[in-house]
Protein backbone atom coordinates (compact mmCIF):
# COMPACT_ATOMS: atom_id res chain seq x y z
CA UNK A 1 0.00 0.00 0.00
CA UNK A 2 1.33 3.42 -0.92
CA UNK A 3 1.42 6.35 1.52
CA UNK A 4 -1.75 7.67 -0.22
CA UNK A 5 -3.39 4.26 0.58
CA UNK A 6 -3.41 3.13 -3.05
CA UNK A 7 -3.10 -0.63 -3.40
CA UNK A 8 -0.76 -1.72 -6.20
CA UNK A 9 -1.17 -5.46 -6.82
CA UNK A 10 2.24 -6.91 -7.64
CA UNK A 11 1.27 -10.52 -8.36
CA UNK A 12 -1.85 -12.67 -8.10
CA UNK A 13 -1.67 -16.43 -8.64
CA UNK A 14 -5.14 -17.87 -7.95
CA UNK A 15 -4.17 -21.44 -8.89
CA UNK A 16 -0.66 -22.07 -7.60
CA UNK A 17 1.05 -25.24 -8.79
CA UNK A 18 3.16 -27.11 -6.22
CA UNK A 19 5.89 -27.59 -8.83
CA UNK A 20 6.53 -23.84 -9.14
CA UNK A 21 9.38 -23.61 -6.66
CA UNK A 22 11.34 -20.71 -8.14
CA UNK A 23 11.27 -16.96 -7.90
CA UNK A 24 8.94 -14.78 -9.92
CA UNK A 25 10.90 -12.12 -11.74
CA UNK A 26 9.20 -9.11 -13.26
CA UNK A 27 10.17 -8.42 -16.87
CA UNK A 28 10.71 -4.78 -15.85
CA UNK A 29 11.44 -2.92 -12.63
CA UNK A 30 8.35 -2.01 -10.57
CA UNK A 31 8.66 1.44 -9.01
CA UNK A 32 6.81 1.98 -5.73
CA UNK A 33 6.51 5.36 -4.00
CA UNK A 34 8.78 5.95 -1.00
CA UNK A 35 7.05 4.89 2.20
CA UNK A 36 5.04 2.08 0.56
CA UNK A 37 4.38 -1.07 2.58
CA UNK A 38 4.79 -4.41 0.80
CA UNK A 39 2.71 -7.30 2.09
CA UNK A 40 2.31 -10.90 1.00
CA UNK A 41 -0.66 -13.08 1.70
CA UNK A 42 -1.30 -16.71 0.91
CA UNK A 43 -4.03 -19.26 1.45
CA UNK A 44 -3.77 -23.02 1.58
CA UNK A 45 -6.92 -24.88 0.56
CA UNK A 46 -6.84 -27.87 2.86
CA UNK A 47 -10.33 -29.07 2.01
CA UNK A 48 -11.70 -32.06 0.13
CA UNK A 49 -12.77 -29.60 -2.60
CA UNK A 50 -9.07 -29.10 -3.49
CA UNK A 51 -8.38 -31.93 -5.97
CA UNK A 52 -4.60 -31.31 -5.49
CA UNK A 53 -4.79 -31.85 -1.72
CA UNK A 54 -2.41 -34.77 -1.06
CA UNK A 55 -4.38 -35.87 2.01
CA UNK A 56 -7.77 -37.51 1.89
CA UNK A 57 -9.31 -37.02 4.31
CA UNK A 58 -7.63 -33.63 4.88
CA UNK A 59 -5.15 -33.30 7.74
CA UNK A 60 -4.06 -30.18 9.59
CA UNK A 61 -1.37 -28.31 7.64
CA UNK A 62 1.41 -26.85 9.75
CA UNK A 63 4.38 -24.61 9.03
CA UNK A 64 7.60 -26.48 8.43
CA UNK A 65 10.41 -27.46 6.07
CA UNK A 66 9.14 -30.86 4.91
CA UNK A 67 7.45 -31.23 1.52
CA UNK A 68 4.23 -32.15 3.31
CA UNK A 69 4.32 -28.98 5.42
CA UNK A 70 2.98 -25.57 4.46
CA UNK A 71 5.99 -23.54 3.25
CA UNK A 72 4.60 -20.22 2.03
CA UNK A 73 7.63 -17.96 1.66
CA UNK A 74 7.68 -14.62 -0.06
CA UNK A 75 10.91 -12.71 -0.66
CA UNK A 76 11.04 -9.22 -2.08
CA UNK A 77 14.25 -7.95 -3.60
CA UNK A 78 14.42 -4.19 -3.80
CA UNK A 79 16.86 -1.37 -4.40
CA UNK A 80 16.69 2.42 -4.02
CA UNK A 81 15.25 4.03 -7.14
CA UNK A 82 17.52 5.85 -9.57
CA UNK A 83 16.33 7.77 -12.61
CA UNK A 84 16.08 5.42 -15.58
CA UNK A 85 15.50 2.23 -13.54
CA UNK A 86 12.10 1.77 -15.18
CA UNK A 87 13.92 1.33 -18.52
CA UNK A 88 15.83 -1.74 -17.33
CA UNK A 89 14.47 -4.94 -18.84
CA UNK A 90 15.28 -8.11 -16.94
CA UNK A 91 15.21 -11.05 -19.33
CA UNK A 92 17.59 -13.20 -21.29
CA UNK A 93 19.19 -11.49 -24.28
CA UNK A 94 18.95 -7.95 -22.94
CA UNK A 95 21.34 -5.60 -21.24
CA UNK A 96 21.21 -5.06 -17.48
CA UNK A 97 23.54 -2.15 -16.74
CA UNK A 98 26.92 -3.48 -17.91
CA UNK A 99 25.87 -7.16 -18.15
CA UNK A 100 25.08 -8.58 -21.57
CA UNK A 101 23.26 -11.87 -21.07
CA UNK A 102 24.05 -13.75 -24.26
CA UNK A 103 22.76 -17.20 -23.51
CA UNK A 104 21.41 -18.20 -20.13
CA UNK A 105 22.63 -21.73 -19.41
CA UNK A 106 20.88 -23.85 -16.81
CA UNK A 107 23.24 -26.83 -16.46
CA UNK A 108 25.02 -25.11 -13.57
CA UNK A 109 23.06 -24.49 -10.38
CA UNK A 110 23.92 -21.99 -7.67
CA UNK A 111 23.11 -22.69 -4.01
CA UNK A 112 22.21 -21.82 -1.30
CA UNK A 113 19.89 -19.02 -2.33
CA UNK A 114 19.51 -16.83 -0.29
CA UNK A 115 23.16 -17.16 0.73
CA UNK A 116 25.27 -16.10 3.68
CA UNK A 117 29.07 -16.13 3.32
CA UNK A 118 29.58 -18.54 0.39
CA UNK A 119 27.79 -19.73 -2.71
CA UNK A 120 28.47 -22.91 -4.65
CA UNK A 121 28.17 -23.78 -8.32
CA UNK A 122 27.40 -27.40 -9.12
CA UNK A 123 26.58 -29.17 -12.36
CA UNK A 124 28.29 -29.44 -15.72
CA UNK A 125 31.32 -27.44 -14.63
CA UNK A 126 34.19 -27.14 -17.09
CA UNK A 127 37.76 -26.89 -15.85
CA UNK A 128 37.72 -23.88 -13.53
CA UNK A 129 40.86 -22.51 -15.20
CA UNK A 130 38.78 -22.14 -18.40
CA UNK A 131 36.12 -20.05 -16.62
CA UNK A 132 35.84 -16.29 -16.18
CA UNK A 133 33.59 -14.87 -13.47
CA UNK A 134 31.93 -11.47 -12.98
CA UNK A 135 29.92 -10.63 -9.87
CA UNK A 136 27.56 -7.68 -10.37
CA UNK A 137 24.91 -6.01 -8.22
CA UNK A 138 21.64 -4.41 -9.39
CA UNK A 139 23.41 -1.07 -9.87
CA UNK A 140 25.88 -2.64 -12.30
CA UNK A 141 28.85 -2.45 -9.90
CA UNK A 142 31.35 -5.30 -10.29
CA UNK A 143 33.05 -7.09 -7.42
CA UNK A 144 36.14 -9.28 -7.25
CA UNK A 145 35.37 -13.00 -7.29
CA UNK A 146 37.39 -15.25 -4.97
CA UNK A 147 36.72 -18.88 -5.86
CA UNK A 148 38.17 -22.35 -5.53
CA UNK A 149 37.44 -25.73 -7.12
CA UNK A 150 36.12 -28.25 -4.59
CA UNK A 151 36.84 -32.00 -4.73
CA UNK A 152 33.07 -32.58 -5.13
CA UNK A 153 33.09 -30.97 -8.63
CA UNK A 154 31.72 -27.76 -7.19
CA UNK A 155 33.06 -24.24 -7.22
CA UNK A 156 32.98 -22.37 -3.91
CA UNK A 157 32.73 -18.58 -4.15
CA UNK A 158 33.38 -16.36 -1.16
CA UNK A 159 30.72 -13.62 -0.81
CA UNK A 160 31.42 -12.76 2.83
CA UNK A 161 32.52 -9.18 2.01
CA UNK A 162 29.39 -8.33 -0.01
CA UNK A 163 26.57 -6.23 1.42
CA UNK A 164 23.13 -7.81 1.59
CA UNK A 165 21.27 -7.55 -1.71
CA UNK A 166 20.61 -9.12 -5.09
CA UNK A 167 23.57 -10.11 -7.29
CA UNK A 168 24.26 -11.70 -10.65
CA UNK A 169 27.11 -14.18 -11.05
CA UNK A 170 28.06 -14.12 -14.73
CA UNK A 171 30.39 -16.86 -15.90
CA UNK A 172 31.93 -17.61 -19.26
CA UNK A 173 33.47 -20.88 -20.38
CA UNK A 174 34.28 -22.23 -23.84
CA UNK A 175 31.94 -19.87 -25.68
CA UNK A 176 29.04 -20.27 -23.24
CA UNK A 177 27.79 -17.53 -20.96
CA UNK A 178 25.66 -18.24 -17.91
CA UNK A 179 23.98 -16.04 -15.34
CA UNK A 180 22.97 -17.16 -11.87
CA UNK A 181 20.99 -14.73 -9.73
CA UNK A 182 21.16 -14.89 -5.94
CA UNK A 183 20.27 -13.00 -2.81
CA UNK A 184 22.99 -12.27 -0.23
CA UNK A 185 21.44 -12.10 3.22
CA UNK A 186 23.22 -12.52 6.55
Amino acid sequence: MTPSEEIIPLIDIPHWDFHWQRYYEYPQIVKLPMGSVIESEGWYDNTEANHDNPNSPPVTAVRGTKTTDEMFLCYFIYAPYQAGDEDIIIESGTTLSNVQIVNEVTQIDLYPNPAGTSIYLKGEIPNVSDMNFRLINLLGQEFTVQYQQQPTNEIKIDISLLNDGCYFLVWEAKGKVGVNRFLKSE
